[in-house]
């Protein structure tokens, strides 16, 4: 019993409004910051040469000549829509148990500060160097408004309803805290058209989750109930890793950039109210490659494709009662490992004194971490993007819309197994998973 209170109140504070999350950023998919990639479906890699490069390729940052400052804004608002149902047939007690979602649904909204940098150019003997100083926020959480109803029913072998009960649930959810990272980069050029960089990142994971939830149940014998209360939930963890960045400029109008994301094991304090639960999260490791070509010095076309070890993601229970299990999901019996492909355009058009006003679309498809159901299919989000913005002088604004949708088709399972009191018994489920998210990031760079 202790053990399923244990997953059930890790299955809350993470897997279930982690799907929520999922329509964000690929759950946990990461990926760097800046309007101006958003607005090019996030293909950077290969470009990455504004002050919100190291989020994306440290080598990026080798490009740059001058001081610059960034700070980047995001704000996002979705629906999840969600729909489960199934069947026992108990053949030996001539009983059949079914159960429905009629309705689950929850809203999601976001806004905070994702970004922050700081770099500095300078030379070291006969070496040029960039520095940066960033702030990040790797995975924000959105506030959640679930509202849910379970109707369960009881036959015989004739089909006939002996029991029913019906569960109304309406939760109300509110993240604070995060999973940041503050980075410290440097970059360098090999030669003019070969440049290397890397990012130490001290990531800090520090994630509430507070929830009021009120509930209602009635049944066919007359029984009723109804409650509301509060609860508390989180996590903390934190560990160094780094990303290792290359950009090959192989010609004057093409280019071919890469970035290794280390993996790190961090230990970890779980909490339901004031009770923790000591463990060690495995961070898994990631790799990107992107390639970018202006055909004219007002067209870049980019695209990107990226990996993620998320089944290698996972949780040792300190305590030897508790099986070790998945992460950041820790409720999904696997965990799949993620690619993402990004394209991305952006035109320039150049006005007078020099003043630009872009233009830019996007498409990207990426993988989920875990299926939806139980035993199912890897689902995928795909998106499409827009963007422009200002650039005049020292100073550039950005603006991008990104539309995500994330979905699973209809899925189903049949199997057979034993109850000890019931006897033999065929089950089977179907299930459909729909959420879309609508983003925008705003962001801007100021040159010195």
């Amino acid at each position: 019993m202790k053990k399923i209170l244990l997953l059930t109140v890790v299955f809350v504070c993470l897997a279930g409004l982690l799907s929520a999350q999922s329509v964000n950023r690929g759950a946990f998919n990461i990926m760097g910051a800046g309007a101006r990639a958003m607005g090019m479906g996030g293909a950077f890699t290969a470009i990455a040469d504004d002050a919100t490069a190291a989020s994306w390729n440290p080598a990026g940052l080798a490009q740059l000549t001058r001081p610059e400052a960034s700070l980047v804004y995001d704000t996002y608002t979705g629906e999840v829509e969600y729909r489960d149902e199934g069947s026992y047939i108990f053949h030996d007690a001539g009983l059949s148990y079914t159960y429905e979602d009629l309705d689950d649904k929850a809203d999601l909204d976001y806004d905070a500060l994702s970004f922050a940098s700081f770099l500095y150019p300078f030379e070291m003997g006969n070496r040029f160097l960039v520095t940066q100083f960033s702030y990040g926020r790797l995975s924000n959480f959105p506030n959640v408004d679930n509202d849910y109803t379970y109707y369960r029913e009881w036959s015989n072998a004739q089909g006939t309803p002996l029991y029913t009960e019906t569960e109304a649930w309406s939760v109300e959810s509110k993240f604070s805290g995060g999973i940041d990272a503050y980075t410290l980069s440097v970059a360098s050029d090999l030669s003019p058209k070969f440049h290397l960089g890397i990012s130490i990142n001290y990531l800090v994971a520090d994630v509430t989750l507070n929830r009021d939830i009120s509930y209602r149940y009635q049944n066919s014998s007359g029984g009723t109930d109804a409650g509301a209360w509060r609860e508390s939930q989180g996590y903390e963890f934190n560990d160094l890793y780094f990303d290792l960045g290359f950009l090959w400029k192989i010609t004057d109008t093409f280019a071919l950039g890469g970035v290794y994301h280390s993996g790190f094991e961090a230990d970890a304090d779980y909490y339901f109210g004031d009770d923790p639960y000591a463990a060690t999260v495995e961070w898994p490791s990631g790799w990107g490659l992107g390639v970018a070509w202006r055909p004219t010095s007002a067209i870049t076309l980019a695209l990107d494709y990226s990996e993620r070890s998320w089944s290698e993601g996972k949780v040792d229970w300190d305590d030897p009662l508790y099986e070790d299990t998945t992460f950041p999901y820790l409720y999904f019996d696997r965990q799949f490992d993620v690619t993402s492909i990004r394209l991305g355009f952006e035109y320039a058009l150049v006005l007078a004194n020099n003043a630009v006003i872009p233009f830019r679309a996007g498409y990207f498809q990426e993988d989920q971490i875990a299926s939806y159901f139980w035993g199912g299919e890897q689902p995928e989000s795909t998106g499409y993007t827009l963007g422009t913005g200002f650039a005049y002088k020292n100073f550039q604004f950005d603006i991008a819309y990104v539309h995500t949708k994330a979905d699973t088709e209809s899925q189903q399972g049949t199997w057979d197994d034993w109850d000890p009191d019931l006897g033999s018994y065929t089950a089977s489920y179907y299930g459909s998973f729909d959420s879309t998210l609508d983003r925008i990031m705003l962001s801007a760079i100021v040159r010195f």
